[in-house]
């Protein structure tokens, strides 16, 4: 096991390292895989890559590119081989307590590697171990094996730099902003609008919808009642000016019966007509099923309307 840096690379080293670390195990792919598609039972393949396969390290240049090969190489075949029911894993092993790791050559300063073998062997783990998790990843068809934990934590946190908070924090600021004042989320409770919504179903308010222009019929919008942690989502039914009635559960709109698609289920309500102030607008939920006095409705100022719900 040879790790070479960029000035120590020769031909010979380059070839060998490739033969092994890559050809190698193309070699065994070519052997097994085609009987294994002949045979329509399906499977599982396991690589063997490194931790030098999915992290830059130090002296490892053309060992690392081999690596990252077979991790990409790895990848394809999992997508290629889906349509056959053959899975596929790909270990990328950090410390491991294994005996190839008494045979590894580096091309560096002595001291140093010393050094960095100690460091590598006294946080390493048992071979017993690596398999173990190899096994769990085949039943549990998981396709990368990351064995050290500090190797995940380098994988999938990036380094901790000034750039990277700056970044951090540009996103939650704008993701607070976002989602505080023009996408506000909201849980539906209550069944004031059924059927057109549900109880319990998620949705968001897009508070920008006014900006430039006043809620009209038929739009279903969200009424503020304390801030915003309350908001009442309302169809609006007539705006200033106009006389609202209902009949027979019937909405009359200026004396005219309006068709309210809608709204399912029989009503009973009668309510005398009311004429709409002037900067309000009259809001009802499409549940008229229920009795008028469990329902909140009526004139709401234009000032309270947060926006409507995106879907």
């Amino acid at each position: 096991m040879r790790n070479l840096g960029l000035t120590d690379i020769n031909e010979d080293d380059l070839k060998k390292t490739v033969e092994v670390n890559l050809w190698g195990v193309i070699h065994g792919l070519e052997c097994f895989v085609p009987d294994m598609i002949r045979a329509g039972n399906g499977g599982h393949i396991v690589t063997i890559s490194s931790t030098a396969g999915i992290i830059g390290l130090p002296w490892h240049t053309v060992y690392a590119g081999t690596k990252h090969a077979l991790v990409g190489m790895s990848e394809i075949l999992r997508y290629d081989l889906k349509k056959h029911k053959i899975d596929v894993s790909v270990v990328c092993p950090g410390a491991v307590n294994a005996g190839l790791v008494k045979t590894v050559e580096i091309h560096a300063d002595k001291e140093i590697t010393d050094k960095t073998l100690a460091h590598f062997l006294k946080r390493a783990i048992t071979p017993e171990k690596v398999a173990q998790q190899i096994i769990s990843a085949i039943r549990n068809r998981k396709f990368i094996v990351i064995t050290s934990f500090d190797i995940k934590l380098l994988f999938f946190f990036p380094k901790i730099t000034k750039r990277y908070l700056l970044r951090v924090a540009v996103i939650a600021i704008t993701a607070f902003i976002i989602f505080k004042f023009v996408f506000i989320p909201f849980c539906i409770q209550g069944e004031n609008m059924a059927p057109t919504y549900v109880t319990g179903s998620f949705n968001f308010c897009f508070a920008l919808r006014y900006l430039f222009s006043k809620p009209a019929p038929p739009d279903v919008v969200t009424v503020r009642m304390a801030r915003q942690k309350i908001m009442l989502l309302k169809r609006v039914v007539a705006t200033e000016g106009q006389s609202v009635e209902f009949r027979e559960g019937n909405l009359f709109v200026d004396g005219k019966k309006v068709n309210e698609p809608y709204v399912a289920g029989k009503s009973d309500w009668n309510i005398p007509p009311a004429i709409v102030k002037p900067g309000h607008v009259y809001v009802v939920g499409d549940n008229r099923s229920m009795s008028a006095r469990g329902h909140t409705f009526g004139q709401t100022p234009l000032t309270r309307i947060a926006g409507e719900p995106l879907w």
